[in-house]
């Protein structure tokens, strides 16, 4: 039942998140996504750019440099495959792992997992690995399973498996078996197979900041190998957690001194414990390299930024060759760029470009320099706000410009002609018709939204007229209750003058004549357009009616944000021309 009511959200919202239950077969969305429309940047072809476009490491051993270990005793996977890594052949269909095998990325709603390539079999000893979560929502799971746990859902929920949520709690084949106190951003894992399984959790406590036993429980496993696990909900763009295995303790050692924590309650275990999870070992240290990006700090649209980069490494030399570039301006997994000859980077998209030049060394160390360029002048006023098709959108936009009809079952959107950036102004948009998969909101102007797509979705926030408010189709909060609700209003303040130093906008969400969330948009540093989204249903006619201030409003948004306790007044009721 749990399954089936995430697989029913994923499909309702259009999202096709849910293994083979959605249109897309289970296939992983690689390559099934459509090019990302990006003005005035040419991506990056080089190999050493990865599919997702985040920046390669180079290297053809999947993270560390060296030839690939190998598999060792007890291992469940090929040899080719290193035994310290997230295992590509034990990860969820919209799982994405990085390049170096150790991170987890989740890109569809609905809970998923991936799994530990070794596996501990029964009575092969005392190991160690930890978690460590990227991201500060606290909805992932780290633990243990057997190598068949199902992928959909949480790690704890299913038979042999154990869980330790963010929040204190540890599951066990769905059930929770234990509390614990405390909270940490690493969660360590003794796994005991001498005889019986016995699982013991390691945090940071106040008493003990290098980590003691918080919980010890005694699983009931399978008699094949343990694998480690983690599992969580799409939480943000871009890897969730770490897994740390022990390949290299000496290069990326861990947090917590697991030997000390483990004599305080089993003195034989301390004794025993390998301090990896089936295997360890130490390479000599590795100097990360050096990266510096310079360069001017503002432009005018369109003039080229000629950037001066170097990077350099104690043991491989220079590396500039395989700097990678990337602007944090673009959509999320399309940001990778290439520079012009003379290293000169140019676009014409108004606001502010946070420019990285990311390069990895032979032995697995990133090191990434930021240097932020604002491209300044006022976006382009429209004599009218009028909803604009973007090619290949499955969307009828009716002669007003204001109303939309969507044709096609995938989520498509389109965006207003007008963009908003340095300024406090308000829309509203109306449902109408029969109730389908809608929603509107706000997106940045680079970036493909036909379809609205999970995995290179341009910086936005939106609220869907049956499942709540999200920020990059993540989700962020509820409607008020009472809905289904026909009308929502956006104050968007972008207002980058005021004295706390904003350069992003936050979206002030109006429904039902009451503020029901304040999203920050921080990723969005370019101007943002009114956005609407839907997919194909009943009726005919419009499905969603945008106001830009033409007519009245349904709601006196100035009185909302002053109950609120924001600056209403300086709210301007319409969006563009129209605002006043």
């Amino acid at each position: 039942m749990r399954r089936w009511l995430g697989c029913a959200l994923a499909l309702s919202l259009g999202l096709f998140g849910c293994g083979d239950d959605g249109p897309n077969g289970g296939e992983p969305p690689e390559g099934g996504l459509p090019d990302v429309d990006v003005p005035d940047v040419v991506l990056d072809g080089s190999p050493d750019a990865t599919p997702d476009g985040s920046p390669g490491d180079g290297a053809a051993d999947g993270g560390d440099g060296s030839a690939p270990d190998g598999a060792t005793d007890g291992s469940t996977q090929p040899p080719e495959e290193p035994w310290y890594v997230l295992s590509a052949e034990r990860a969820g269909p919209f799982v994405i792992l990085s390049d170096d095998g150790r991170e987890f990325e989740r890109i569809a709603i609905a809970s998923e997992a991936a799994g530990s390539a070794r596996g501990v079999e029964a009575g092969e000893g005392v190991f160690y690995f930890e978690m460590q979560t990227l991201v500060s929502d606290r909805r992932q799971r780290f633990g243990v399973g057997p190598a068949d746990m199902p992928l959909e859902g949480d790690v704890g929920d299913h038979p042999g498996s154990l869980g330790a949520t963010e929040t204190g709690v540890i599951f066990v084949n769905g059930v929770i078996v234990e509390d614990y106190e405390g909270s940490a951003d690493t969660f360590g894992f003794v796994v005991d197979r001498r005889e019986e399984t016995v699982i013991h959790l390691v945090i940071a406590t106040p008493a003990h900041p290098q980590g003691e036993i918080v919980a010890s429980v005694l699983l009931d496993a399978p008699d094949g190998p343990l694998h480690a696990f983690v599992s969580g909900p799409r939480l943000a763009l871009g890897p969730q957690a770490r897994y740390n295995a022990g390949h290299d303790t000496t290069n990326f050692p861990f947090r917590y001194d697991a030997r000390a924590a483990l004599a305080a309650v089993d003195p034989g275990a301390a004794e025993e414990l390998v301090l990896g999870f089936g295997d360890t070992g130490s390479k000599p240290w590795n100097e990360p390299p050096v990266v510096t990006l310079t360069g001017p700090s503002s432009a005018l649209p369109g003039e080229g930024i000629a950037l001066v980069v170097s990077a350099h490494d104690a043991e491989d030399g220079d590396l500039t060759a395989r700097v990678i570039f990337e602007d944090d301006a673009l959509p999320h997994s399309a940001r990778a760029i290439q520079l012009e000859p003379g290293g000169v980077y140019r676009t014409s998209i108004v606001g502010r470009h946070r420019l990285r030049a990311s390069v990895v060394d032979a032995g697995g160390k990133r090191t990434t320099a930021v240097h932020v360029v604002d491209v300044a002048g006022p976006p382009t006023m429209h004599a009218e706000v009028r909803l604009v098709n973007a090619p290949g959108d499955g969307a009828l936009i009716d002669a007003s410009g204001r109303g939309v009809r969507f044709t096609q079952v995938t989520k498509d959107g389109v965006r207003a002609n007008q963009g908003l950036i340095d300024d406090f102004w308000y829309f509203e948009v109306s449902h109408v018709g029969p109730y389908g998969n809608f929603g509107t909101g706000i997106v940045v102007e680079a970036g493909s939204i036909a379809p609205y797509a999970l995995r290179a979705v341009p910086a936005s926030m939106s609220m869907n007229f049956i499942s709540g408010i999200w920020h990059d189709i993540i989700w962020v909060a509820s409607q008020p209750e009472g809905g289904p609700h026909q009308t929502v209003g956006f104050a968007v303040d972008y207002r980058r003058s005021l004295p706390n130093g904003r350069d992003y906008p936050i979206v002030h969400v109006i429904v039902a004549g009451v503020l029901a969330a304040s999203v920050h948009v921080d990723d969005a540093t370019t101007p943002v357009h009114p956005m609407l989204y839907g997919t194909m249903g009943d009726g005919t006619g419009p499905q969603l009616v945008a106001n830009f201030g033409t007519s009245p409003f349904v709601y006196d948004a100035r009185a909302i944000l002053s109950s609120a306790g924001y600056d209403g007044n300086a709210l301007k009721r319409g969006w563009g021309v129209h605002a006043h």
